[in-house]
């Protein structure tokens, strides 16, 4: 897995957080991630929240990545204790 893109952008377009499935509105602050998986390229979207969990995480945590809904899925506690 090589990073390709890792910013804070202002999004254009409605997008899905990659960490919990929420909604992104368009003009909303989100990090943006692409990644060259396996030869192909991967572009995420990342609500706060998520990054915030993301960040407090072990390093081996996140070594593999993450699947579509992997935060709000095995960290649903934290999650939900930091979204309000």
């Amino acid at each position: 897995m090589t990073t390709l893109f890792d910013k804070v952008v202002k999004t254009r377009v409605p997008h899905k957080c990659w960490g919990c499935r929420k909604d992104i509105p368009t003009g909303t602050m989100a990090r943006r991630l692409a990644e060259a998986v396996d030869n192909q390229l991967v572009t995420s979207h990342w609500c706060d929240t998520c990054c915030e969990i993301i960040g407090h995480l072990e390093p081996g945590d996140r070594r593999d990545g993450f699947a579509f809904g992997d935060i709000i899925d095995n960290c649903k506690e934290e999650y939900e204790k930091r979204s309000l």
